[in-house]
């Protein structure tokens, strides 16, 4: 899976149209549209597995503030016994919004969620590149007089 800059590098690279090879450019949109759909899968499917991360962990860190863990639990995640009164639902939900472990899965969803709308991008552009081409084909020949 691409780190964001690398996959700006890529595409940097990747969205050039060689104005004298229009032909393997519009042959190569083929090859660029199955490479980033790879990559841009991979990163669906990294999305559903942080999600999955992020609702499990949620449930747990529930029951721990809720008191609700058995110590082989809390010693398999190596936590603490949670030493306050069980807080009540609202107090529950202020818990987890500010849980540091929770926070850490939401953000490399949000990284993630970055990268995959960043290929989503690059993804529409390559689907109008075979009319940037045409469009550059036609201009040419315009200039030819023909």
């Amino acid at each position: 899976m691409y780190h964001l800059d690398t996959l700006k590098e890529e595409w940097e690279t990747d969205c050039v149209i060689d104005r004298d090879r229009l032909d393997e450019s519009s042959i190569r949109t083929a090859n660029l549209h199955q490479k980033y759909l790879n990559v841009l899968t991979d990163y669906r499917l990294r999305l559903f597995k942080l999600e999955k991360e992020y609702l499990e962990m949620k449930g747990l860190r529930s029951r721990y503030y809720m008191g609700q863990l058995t110590k082989d639990e809390l010693s398999e995640k190596s936590w603490q016994q949670y030493q306050y009164k069980t807080p009540l639902k609202s107090e529950l939900e202020r818990l987890l919004e500010t849980d540091d472990l929770l926070l850490a899965i939401l953000d490399r969803q949000s990284y993630i969620k970055i990268c995959f709308e960043y290929t989503e991008e690059i993804m529409k552009s390559l689907r109008e590149r075979n009319w940037q081409i045409r469009n550059a084909i036609e201009f040419i020949k315009f200039q030819a007089g023909a």
